[in-house]
């Protein structure tokens, strides 16, 4: 039976003569639009040996690898001869992750590249001694003259070297990701261009305290049976947080910000007492529009005297930068002697045979097609690799940004965004969004879609959730499932709270919650065993507590309190 295709997937499957870029919402089945597309193009005459495939983990590719051969081996036995060769190309085809690549590309290319060909890959634990040995000669030689090196001291004081050490450390660990690390690290020792960032970065950082104090001030506002009292002076809050954050200056802001005081919430009827947790509920949150706004007001001094104090720092800054650069030299020694490289070696060395213009044509010569999955998670020095490996139009890039998780690995999502941007107006390639969603009821969807429109919005989220962002259902005449619920169990317990369960961890009262919903849906049902529950939970202590609790209730002991440490069921 032949498969089905959307209108959107066999665009992406058809689509000729450029570089693609398929924004795949989750669900969507980018893997199998991408396998179809590679099957398309063997089924035109291409060979799978003559294309890339750059997956983003080892199990993606064998995956990947996995489901070709399926495909091949299928149209093999029904009698496609030239499938039948390309199952044997696949198995010297490039499917594989960046780092795979760039491994085997060193191994080929080591004199161009300046490394041992006989290199190893350090795993963690060495990495992390030679870099200890590293920092430590470095450190022990600057601070062997620390008394007649004014800029280290004055870097070292009030920081100590332990955190000096910490914050070189960082900077090592920056230098290492980008495409030139040389390049970007006198950049960020010119002061001077980076004043207008920081200075915008000090207006941003106040206008999201105020965008956070608000939040609250509405919550509170929109709570239920909120006296009256206190909604007017929340309405007056909100008014006036509002104003200020439409002030475009950062002094006149800030002013604002420091003259800013919440509106007095008295004057409440005699006679009407106000519901208790209602009450506390709104005071809560009260007390977090002061808490968002009291961390901004840190910062009262006037944008110029912040600018004199940052240029005041670039002394220190570049002495930052002088011994992040010898701890590096120290480090690539250390590597050298134990003929090693990082992970983070594989792509700087990679990069620097590829400026070798006969070396990267060598390798757009080799590969017709290059296809990219998971792109939102692409690195600075990753999409440099790239951009020298691929041709003017033969890229096809998978990914969406929504599920961009490794900003703390160097991935940069912003380079997805401006290709999604520049490939919309039919700038270098076409844009293809895949947005129905074959996995998830359309319930499920729709509170999905709820909740991101809401914090999606440009700005620091970086995204606007826009048509081409939302979840729709794979099928819409599908049964829509039922509605998602959400229960918050609050960490600031109500002083009439019970002192068992006031005397709980966070980690028992959810336990405790789930056991009881397990219950009631359990009584409501006697068909139900407890074999149809899944509890997806990241700590494995909320797991015992309902085991301990739902055995308890199976038992007929409803103790209120988790005792137990291990699953009984």
């Amino acid at each position: 039976m032949s498969m089905q295709w959307t209108g959107e997937q066999a665009r992406a499957i058809d689509a000729r003569g450029g570089n693609l870029l398929l924004s795949a919402a989750a669900g969507s089945g980018k893997t199998t639009v991408l396998v179809a597309r590679v099957m398309k193009l063997i089924e035109e005459g291409a060979g799978i040996d003559r294309m890339l495939v750059v997956t983003f983990t080892n199990a993606a590719a064998s995956d990947m690898r996995a489901k070709l051969s399926r495909k091949l081996a299928e149209a093999a036995a029904a009698g496609d001869a030239r499938c039948r060769e390309q199952m044997i190309a696949l198995e010297r085809a490039s499917i594989t992750t960046l780092h795979a690549f760039c491994a085997d590309f060193l191994r080929t290319n080591f004199e161009r590249a300046g490394v041992d060909p006989a290199f190893r890959i350090l795993d963690d634990a060495i990495r992390r001694q030679l870099m200890d040995a590293a920092l430590d000669e470095a450190f022990e030689e600057a601070y062997a003259k620390i008394d007649s090196d004014e800029a280290l001291r004055r870097l070292d004081y009030g920081r100590g070297p332990k955190n000096v050490r910490a914050l070189v450390e960082s900077l090592v660990g920056i230098l290492e990701e980008r495409p030139d690390p040389d390049a970007w690290l006198a950049r960020a020792e010119d002061v001077e261009a980076l004043i207008p960032e920081w200075r915008d970065e000090l207006k941003n950082g106040a206008r999201r305290a105020i965008e956070s104090a608000l939040v609250s001030a509405q919550e509170a506002l929109d709570t239920p049976d909120c006296p009256a009292n206190y909604a007017r002076a929340l309405e007056a809050d909100i008014q006036a947080l509002s104003t200020i954050r439409q002030i475009g200056e950062y002094d006149p802001m800030m002013r604002a910000i420091e003259e800013f005081s919440p509106k007095s919430a008295a004057g409440g009827k005699r006679g009407e007492a106000p519901d208790a947790a209602v009450l506390e509920r709104v005071k809560q949150l009260r007390t977090q529009v002061k808490s968002a706004l009291k961390g901004i007001r840190m910062l009262k001094h006037p944008l110029n005297q912040a600018m004199t104090d940052a240029r005041a720092l670039s002394e220190q800054i570049h002495m930052l930068g002088i011994l992040a650069l010898r701890v590096r030299e120290r480090f690539e020694e250390k590597k050298a002697e134990q003929s090693g490289l990082t992970y983070s070696d594989l792509e700087t060395r990679t990069l620097r045979a590829l400026k070798d213009d006969s070396v990267a044509e060598g390798i757009r010569e080799r590969f017709d097609y290059v296809f990219i999955d998971a792109s939102q998670d692409t690195s600075d020095i990753q999409e440099a690799i790239v951009s020298r490996i691929a041709r003017a139009d033969n890229r096809f890039m998978v990914g969406d940004v929504k599920q961009s998780i490794y900003r703390f690995r160097m991935a940069e999502p912003r380079l997805f965004i401006e290709k999604f941007n520049r490939y919309r107006a039919g700038d270098g390639g076409t844009l293809i969004p895949l947005t129905r969603n074959f996995r998830s009821k359309r319930a499920i969807l729709d509170f999905v879609n709820g909740v991101f429109e809401k914090i999606m919005t440009g700005g620091d989220s970086e995204i606007v959730y826009d048509e081409l962002a939302r979840l729709n259902a794979g099928n819409p005449d599908d049964e829509p499932g039922e509605k998602p619920e959400i229960h918050i169990l609050e960490t600031m317990l109500r002083a009439e709270t019970e002192d068992e369960i006031a005397e709980m961890k966070s980690a028992e009262r959810e336990g405790l919650f789930i056991a009881h919903k397990i219950r009631e849906m359990m009584d409501a049902d006697p068909t139900l065993r407890y074999r149809d529950f899944a509890i997806s939970e990241r700590r494995i202590r909320v797991h015992q507590c309902v085991y301990a609790d739902a055995a308890g209730f199976a038992r007929g002991k409803h103790s209120r309190v988790c005792r137990r440490r291990g699953g009984l069921f």
